[in-house]
């Protein structure tokens, strides 16, 4: 056909099952030659069906060719959504059997992920994206590459990220992540791979601000300035919750001049849509103070603590405890051993704690909030 021309026309794409998508544009504009030359395309938007929420496409234009066989050759073609916006170049396949295998880059907003896959987890902000999206002959896939700052995932603010993602369509859609992420004044490692609702996630962290971290609810129950590093991994359905082992190190100072260095274990289950945690964990902690005062004086303390942290977040945490103090004497330095409950509940510290010192025992009851006891 050396010439045609269709003014105002409709592009139905319904994909073959399991895929449930169909993909409509209105207002098409087709001028050009079939078989020889080019096509140029254009429509005033469509609409994209089948998935989570409904997505709205904004105006499309781009050069196709067709073959003699009706083989579609994209030389380029600029759209997206409401929010997103893509440029890509490839193949269709032929039509009547669409098998996209087109190169593509672009801005996708991180709303339209909720819509098009649904809102696990919560996503909001804006990443660069370029990649590949193919067609087996039964299932959708896109390989990808995202980059992207100030974006939040499931709440969590990230300042920088660069990740490498898969998607492949279905009746049980599967998609993989791994990436780099700068996050709370620190850095990260996260791999994570989910089937449907079924999740399994690493993180490795590092560098990671106490204060910026309780900020997220993440509360350490006790004033404490300095940064944290770990593992921790999950496993399990996200609509429900996810079994969790991790491994955390603080290093960092309470108030006033206490220098700690810290080590975390924890087990347990997060329900992550209600933000909500129920772990067992084991402490190791080891304090040094760092300025000299009068007699008697706290030196230094070695504590191990075992309990359990429950709830919304952040959660009530109790714990049992034992270890001993350092005392600085008239005599000289003297080890103290000591054994008690804490309870962390609303911001609020409850400590009841028993020693032998000084030829003695000490019962002692401290109630705190923040800097205040």
């Amino acid at each position: 056909i050396e010439r045609i021309v269709v003014k105002g026309g409709t592009i139905t794409y319904d994909a073959p099952p399991p895929a449930p998508d169909v993909v409509v544009f209105e207002g098409v504009d087709v001028q050009g030659s079939v078989g020889m030359g080019a096509l140029e395309v254009s429509a005033s938007g469509g609409r994209w069906e089948g998935r989570a929420q409904p997505i709205g496409l904004r105006p499309l234009k781009g050069r196709l060719r067709l073959s003699p066989l009706l083989e579609i050759k994209v030389d380029h073609v600029e759209g997206g959504t409401r929010d997103s916006r893509f440029t890509a170049s490839g193949s269709l396949g032929q039509a009547g059997d669409i098998r996209p295998d087109l190169t593509f880059l672009g801005v996708l907003a991180l709303d339209d992920v909720e819509r098009f896959a649904g809102a696990r987890p919560e996503l909001a902000g804006a990443v660069n994206v370029e990649g590949r999206i193919g067609h087996d002959g039964k299932v959708l896939a896109v390989e990808a590459r995202v980059r992207g700052a100030r974006v939040r995932v499931a709440g969590w603010p990230l300042d920088r990220a660069d990740a490498r993602v898969t998607y492949h369509a279905g009746d049980e859609p599967r998609a993989s992540v791994a990436g780099d992420l700068s996050l709370l004044g620190g850095s990260a490692h996260a791999e994570a791979s989910l089937r449907g609702d079924a999740a399994d996630v690493h993180v490795r962290f590092r560098g990671l601000e106490a204060a910026r971290l309780e900020a997220q609810g993440v509360s350490l129950g006790v004033p404490f300035q300095g940064r944290l590093s770990g593992e921790v991994s999950g496993k399990g359905d996200l609509d429900q919750s996810l079994r969790v082992t991790g491994t955390v190190r603080a290093d960092g100072r309470t108030e006033p001049d206490m220098a700690v260095n810290a080590k975390l274990h924890v087990d347990g289950t997060v329900r992550v849509r209600a933000q909500a945690v129920d772990l067992r964990f084991t402490l190791d902690l080891d304090g040094t103070r760092t300025a000299r005062a009068g007699t008697p004086d706290l030196r230094g303390a070695h504590l191990v603590a075992s309990g359990r942290a429950r709830g919304a977040m952040p959660p009530a945490i109790t714990a049992g405890f034992t270890g001993h103090v350092v005392v600085q004497t008239a005599r000289g330095l003297e080890r103290v051993p000591v054994s008690g409950d804490a309870r962390f509940r609303q911001g609020t510290v409850t400590l009841d704690a028993h020693a032998r010192a000084l030829g003695g025992t000490l019962d002692a009851s401290l109630d705190a909030r923040g800097a205040i006891a």
